[in-house]
């Protein structure tokens, strides 16, 4: 990975008098739970409602459950695959206000214990909203 593509993702968070706060997620840095993280996950819980994830160009294997609103998207010419396998979904979501844009969505196996089928949803809505826009989604049991 050259330096660029080290950085996993970025938040950009509004904060008093307009001052932006910026939150990395590195995959091979420190995770000091304020602002470096080495999961897409944590920088979401980090975020706050309302947060803004720019994620840098890579694959990330991460099962992500967003249950506040948040808007993820790559940043400038990134193309970036959130990648889950087996019995978890690539992209609960759990809140309203929630945006996933410009992304690949790519899941793989199945657990027979859920809903007596041998199938995992790339993307579930339990509740609230999300919207996808200019993404790909891929399973191979269903979307």
């Amino acid at each position: 990975l050259d330096a660029r593509s080290t950085w996993a993702a970025e938040i950009v968070m509004g904060r008093a008098g307009g001052a932006k706060v910026l939150l990395r997620v590195n995959l091979r840095g420190v995770d000091d739970g304020v602002e470096n993280f080495r999961s897409i996950s944590a920088a979401v819980l980090q975020s706050g409602p309302g947060g803004v994830i720019e994620v840098a160009a890579g694959t990330y294997e991460e099962a992500l459950v967003l249950d506040q609103s948040v808007h993820i998207r790559p940043e400038a010419n990134a193309n970036v695959v959130l990648s889950g396998h087996g019995g978890k979904a690539v992209v609960t979501c759990r809140a309203l206000g929630v945006f996933i844009s410009s992304l690949t969505l790519s899941q793989t196996g199945g657990d027979k214990s859920l809903r007596g089928r041998e199938t995992v949803r790339a993307v579930s809505v339990f509740e609230g909203s999300l919207t996808i826009t200019k993404c790909t989604i891929w399973s191979e049991r269903g979307i």
